[in-house]
């Protein structure tokens, strides 16, 4: 704003400020045609308009209401002041000469710098929930209407900008929601013209602008594998504010859904105050998805979180190897036949353990043979330890051949010809060879290969070992192709920028890389495609190129011809002036054979001379510019041209007069310029001085003793700077020349003062003012005596009336002054001492008024009364300094008194002492001190010493810091003393304690060893060969005996001192049992053959088995019965005493077949009613289907006869049987033949005829 109302005053001013107006000295004291006066007092202000220019009649508004002042002239430099009352305000100054048709502006700024500052009005508040409109009031001083100011509320909208009028005022800003933080700073920024640019600026803060918390929900875990159902939630809510004044009472609301009885209900836990929060344990039913939801409530209002968790049946890991031989350095793909969805990590056995590869197939190349141990783990990320299962496959990886070979060479250019193959495999004994070239060979030795064009060849050696493992090596051959050189024969002239250009061709992907040009003149080669050469000397030159790409090269030449060119060139003199104009021209062109001329006037002029001159002349009142060109050539037709131009100006006319009488001096001479043309005007008055106005006036004086004879020169100069001059003279006669000197001027009493001749004079009449009688002379006297016996400073007047040859007389007057003189003196306690020595000093001088101290020591004082310290070098002898005063008046009269001051040496206490240190701390104190003789030490632990380099021992049984002071007093001969204290700080020795989480436990047992309060530095060792050296962390031991073993964990830790403490921990580990068991039988038949558990375990005081059909059992070798048929994996789980456990998974799974027979009935009675069909129902007990009762079969055939031998039925369906029925009538009672043929599961077969008796 400021900037925009000087903007628009400037404006005012630039548009008021007419032509021919004068300039005007602003604020700053520099000349301007729109000045301005700034005032940043806040008081009156006293303006001085002053210009460098004079005018005519004018008149001077300045704004205020003062009437408007008019003046009949302006002399240069004269002050107009003009006051303004005590304001702020700004005022416009109106400046009107209209015999040049001016009218001047400025501009009177009167204020004080703005003080910018902000208030909260009554009733207001600073803190409050978003959204909210909060007031501030403008309470900023020294408002100013220059004032603008910028509001900025903290929150990130938009700065606003207003006006002066804004000071005072209250204004109102919203406050959004997520605009702003917890402490916002309103800043008011103020400026106006007197801040010169930089403003004030008032910041208020804080304003609290709060809202609602920000809720959150931390479960345990987001996902569970049933059966593990139970997640704990925590209330993790954000509290908005808290650390910025936010304390008002939290509420938290839950809610966990609708999962348990009565399900139309949902479980609510209602309303309670937080902090603090107890994290909450919920049990779900099932698998599935459930939403949690927490509610938080704080004096803004509710925020509402709601997360969701899930129960998901676990996965099942599979993995299958891949089939065989399984090679060493083949790639071996392992399939995951895993169910999809899950996060999975592979082991190869190789010991980088298990790392993420994904859910696809997995290739891993085996370096070195051997069996290993293949596992795929499938787990949900993030979820509980449930939702991982682990699938293993055990490979057998065979060793590999190794494949090797040599070749040479391996690049060519073009062609490459006779390679030679060198074979070195290891472990082979058949060899395949592809050479690229459409060669193949078996030999372990093959014969040599032609490559006969360019291209990459790649030559394969495979090799097969007694084991069948095959390996391969490959190599590459390339043969690249020649690049071709070839650029274009060239004419070109000496001196001339020749482009030589590149045209060379290569195939294949091979690219030209270098270039090398000889350019056949000795010159550097250069290595730019297309370079640029220029030749210095004609002559025919041999160009070579040579191009080359990464791996082959080509060269060609090629001629060219160089004529020498001629190089213009001309210089003139002079090359600017006024007319008429004469210029010489010098060739000095190179090389050049014929030249041509041309001097750019009309009609046209020309020369062919090789040097030549030319006048030019301007009629006109501008500048007349000539171009004049000069073109070089030979005969081979090389040519050159330069074009430079002459500048011809226009010629003023100089003429003046004025009163030029002889006169005494000063002799004034007002003149009046005639000239004609002219812009400017330099006046040379004769006598040194000079003028630019044009009609000035001037003052001659003549200051020697002769006549002088004055010439006045009038040189007038028009805008382009061509002059003419006129002369006229003038005599002034010498002036009288009265000054007269004093030797010396003023001085302290008794004053002698020499009075020299003066030039000129021929009559003296002196009179000196101090009472002695008048003296007529026509010399000088040589001296007069000034006397002042008073105490104040007397001056004299002398005066002298003088005249010169010509009559002219003068007088001038001189004024010797003569000072009193002052009386020093001073008194000093005490006058000898130690080093260290304050001395007081008093000052009993009279008639001064300053006072300058010397203390012979380096330092000096002006003080009156001074207090100065002495020292002496400790262990050095005694010292006097010579302590002078020198005392002075007002008008440098002085006088000065010196006394001595005696200094003994001081000891200088010191020592080397190790600090801090830890307890029990043992110091042995070594004394450096100089100068000294005796030595009184203070541990500061109520023991002394008087030993030169004592020892002491510090001990600290508190548990913070100890600091003892010890005190060093060192004396010498003359009883002077030195004293030192130094701060002994002792650490408390500490004493650490090792917890461990647990200290007991079965094999592998992972201990946690919680961080120590005050331990900086940690050094473990476990007792097992593993150490660490951090605060929080844990080990595994491993326990593989079969007895209990215990571990001594060692620490040893350091303070953040430095203070170091050792301690011990038993961590006692138990043996972990071996599960083993066998079964008998593996196949067992179906409800009533039992399979025999024999128990081989070790370690062990009980067991669990389980028998894959949810049977279970605990006793030492149980036998079990299956009731259905099929595959069963049979767990025994082995419990020590100590209740570590073992698991043995039987590796061959019990496989249960059913019982396999046939029984035939032998009677029934068919349904009378009509044939009901084959089909039965097995549970039917009506008896009207004949069937045999059929188990464990595989193959069936059932077939029907009559006592003749006539087949009546026959089915291969175990589900079918005869209804009585043949050809849709019933059979008669009677004896009849069945025959059953049948394969039984387990392989065994039956084959047998019966007979059957049908009943009505």
């Amino acid at each position: 704003m400021i900037k925009r109302l000087l903007f628009l005053l400037s404006l005012i001013i630039s548009f008021s400020a007419k032509a021919q107006c004068p300039q005007v000295y602003d604020y700053l004291g520099n000349l301007s045609p729109h000045p301005y006066f700034i005032s940043c007092t806040g008081t009156s202000y006293n303006l001085n308009f002053q210009s460098n220019a004079s005018w005519g009649a004018y008149t001077i508004n300045y704004g205020d209401g003062s009437p408007t002042v008019p003046g009949a002239s302006y002399a240069a430099n004269t002050i107009l002041t003009h006051a303004y009352t005590s304001t702020v305000d700004t005022f416009v100054v109106t400046l009107i000469i209209p015999a040049l048709n001016c009218t001047l502006t400025g501009i009177v700024v009167m204020e004080k710098p703005v003080n910018a500052s902000i208030q909260i009005p009554i009733g207001g508040v600073t803190q409050a929930c978003a959204p909210k409109t909060l007031s501030f009031t403008n309470s900023s001083t020294d408002v100013s209407p220059t004032t603008h100011f910028v509001w900025n509320f903290g929150d990130g909208s938009p700065t606003v900008a207003f006006t002066y009028t804004n000071g005072g005022q209250t204004i109102t800003h919203t406050y959004l929601k997520n605009t702003v933080n917890c402490q916002t700073q309103i800043t008011l920024q103020a400026l106006n013209y007197c801040s010169f640019g930089n403003p004030t600026i008032a910041n208020f803060n804080p304003i609290q602008i709060y809202d609602v918390d920000n809720a959150a929900i931390t479960p345990d875990k987001l996902i569970r594998c049933w059966p593990d159902n139970v997640f704990t939630f925590t209330n993790t809510t954000n509290r908005n504010c808290l650390a910025q004044g936010n304390t008002f009472q939290r509420q938290e609301w839950w809610n966990f859904g609708m999962y348990w009885p009565p399900i139309n209900h949902d479980s609510i836990i209602n309303w309670n105050p937080w902090p603090p929060t107890t994290p909450i344990s919920i049990a779900y039913p099932a698998v599935g998805t459930y939403s949690v939801m927490l509610r938080d409530s704080n004096l803004c209002g509710v925020d509402t979180a709601i997360i969701n968790v899930q129960i998901v049946n676990p996965p099942t890991a599979s993995v299958v190897a891949p089939p065989g031989p399984l090679c060493q350095n083949a790639p071996l793909t392992f399939t995951n036949a895993s169910p999809t969805g899950f996060s999975y990590l592979w082991d190869f056995g190789t010991g980088g353990g298990f790392v993420n590869l994904g859910i696809g197939p997995q290739t891993h190349i085996y370096t070195t043979p051997g069996t290993y141990t293949v596992q795929l783990a499938a787990f949900i990320p993030g979820a509980g330890a449930a939702c991982t299962s682990t699938a293993q496959v055990v490979v057998t990886i065979l060793p590999s051949p190794t494949a090797n070979f040599a070749n040479t060479p391996t690049v060519g250019c073009n062609v490459l010809n006779n390679v030679v193959f060198n074979e070195s495999s290891i472990g082979a004994i058949s060899w395949s060879w592809n050479f690229g070239n459409s060669n193949t060979s078996t030999l372990q030795i093959p014969p040599n290969q032609n490559y006969g064009a360019p291209g990459a060849y790649v030559v394969s050696l495979s090799v097969t070992g007694a084991n069948g493992c095959v390996n391969t090596k490959t190599a590459s051959i390339v043969v690249h192709s020649n690049p071709v050189a070839s650029f274009t024969p060239i004419s070109t002239c000496v001196g001339s920028i020749t482009s030589f250009s590149s045209t060379s061709t290569v195939t294949g992907t091979n690219a030209i890389n270098s270039y090398t040009w000889n350019f056949g003149d000795s010159s550097p080669n250069s290595n730019i495609q297309n370079p640029p050469h220029t030749y210095t000397a004609p002559a025919t030159y041999t160009v070579k190129l040579i191009v080359s790409t990464a791996f082959c090269k080509d060269s060609t030449t090629n001629t060219v011809i160089a004529n020498i060119k001629p190089t213009a060139n001309f210089v003139f003199t002079p090359t600017v002036g006024c007319p008429p104009f004469p210029v010489t021209f010098s060739n000095t062109t190179l090389n050049g054979t014929n030249y041509v001329w041309n001097f750019g006037v009309i009609p046209t002029a020309t020369s062919n001379a090789i040097n030549t001159n030319f006048t030019f002349s301007n009629t006109t009142q501008a500048i007349v510019n000539y171009t004049v060109s000069l073109i070089a050539g030979t005969g081979l037709g090389c040519s050159d041209t330069i074009k430079k131009t002459v500048s011809i100006l226009p010629r003023p006319v100089s003429s003046f007069t004025g009163n030029l009488t002889p006169g005494c001096s000063p002799l004034p001479v007002t003149f009046t310029n005639n000239s004609i043309g002219a812009t400017t005007y330099s006046w040379s008055f004769g006598d040194n001085t000079s003028s630019v106005i044009l009609n000035p006036s001037h003052t001659y004086t003549n200051n020697s003793f002769l006549l002088m004879t004055n010439t006045i020169t009038l040189v007038v100069t028009n805008s382009l700077g061509c002059t003419d001059t006129s002369l006229h003279t003038i005599q002034i006669f010498p002036k009288t020349f009265t000054s007269f000197t004093m030797i010396p001027a003023s001085g302290c009493t008794p004053l002698t003062v020499t009075f020299p001749s003066v030039p000129g004079v021929i009559s003296y009449t002196w009179t000196y003012g101090d009472g002695s009688p008048s003296v007529i002379t026509s010399t000088a006297p040589s001296l007069h005596v000034f006397t002042n016996t008073t105490t104040a400073t007397k001056t004299f007047t002398v005066r002298l009336v003088a005249s010169n040859g010509f009559g002219c007389v003068d007088s001038s007057f001189g004024n010797p002054i003569v000072f009193p003189k002052p009386v020093p003196n001073f008194n000093a306690s005490p006058v000898s001492g130690c080093s260290p020595l304050p001395v007081n000093f008093s000052n009993t001088s009279t008639g001064n008024n300053s006072s300058a101290w010397l203390f012979n020591n380096g330092n000096a004082s002006i003080t009156t009364n001074p207090v100065e310290t002495f020292t002496n070098t400790p262990g050095g002898g005694p010292i006097t300094y010579s302590v002078k005063l020198v005392v002075g008046t007002a008008n440098n009269c002085y006088d000065s008194i010196v006394k001595p001051i005696s200094l003994f040496a001081r000891p200088k206490s010191a020592m080397l002492v190790d600090t801090p240190a830890c307890s029990p701390a043992k110091l042995t104190f070594t004394n450096t001190s100089l100068g000294a003789s005796s030595y009184n030490w203070n541990f500061g632990n109520a023991q002394t010493s008087t030993l030169t380099s004592p020892s002491q021992v510090y001990t600290n049984i508190f548990p913070t810091n100890q600091t003892y002071t010890l005190t060093l007093v060192s004396t010498n001969s003359n009883g002077c003393k030195d004293t030192l204290k130094v701060p002994i700080v002792v650490h408390p020795k500490p004493v650490f304690f090792i917890s461990a989480l647990p200290d007991s436990g079965c094999t592998p047992l992972k201990v946690f060893f919680p961080p120590i309060v005050g331990v900086a530095q940690y050094q473990w060792t476990y007792g097992d060969g593993n150490t660490a050296s951090t605060g929080s962390v844990s080990n595994t031991f491993i326990n593989v005996s079969s007895v209990n073993k215990t571990f001594t964990v060692q620490l040893i830790a350091k303070d953040s001192y430095g203070c170091p403490d050792t301690t011990t921990r038993k961590i006692k580990v138990f043996p972990k049992p071996s599960a083993f068991f066998k079964a008998d039988p593996l196949t067992v038949f179906v409800p009533n053959q039992a399979t025999q558990c024999y128990n081989l375990s070790t370690g062990a005081v009980s067991y669990q088995w389980n028998f894959g059909d949810g049977g279970t059992e605990t006793s030492f070798e149980p036998s079990h019965m299956y009731v259905k048929p099929g595959e069963y994996q049979i767990i025994l789980i082995a419990t020590s005493n100590k209740g570590c456990r073992d698991t043995f998974d039987l590796s061959s799974k019990i496989i249960a077949l059913e019982e396999t027979f046939v029984q035939v009935p032998n009677a029934f009675t068919p349904n009378g009613g009509g044939s009901p069909g084959s089909a039965f129902d097995p549970q039917d007990k009506s008896n009207d289907v004949f069937h045999p009762n059929i188990r464990g079969v595989d193959k069936y055939l059932l077939s029907i006869f009559s006592r003749w031998g006539e087949l009546l039925f026959e089915t291969k369906n175990p589900s079918e049987g005869w209804d009585g029925y043949y050809k849709g009538k019933i059979c008669t009672q009677d004896v009849y033949v069945w025959k059953i043929t049948a394969t039984f599961i387990d392989g065994k077969t039956f084959n047998k005829t019966g007979d059957v008796l049908l009943l009505k």
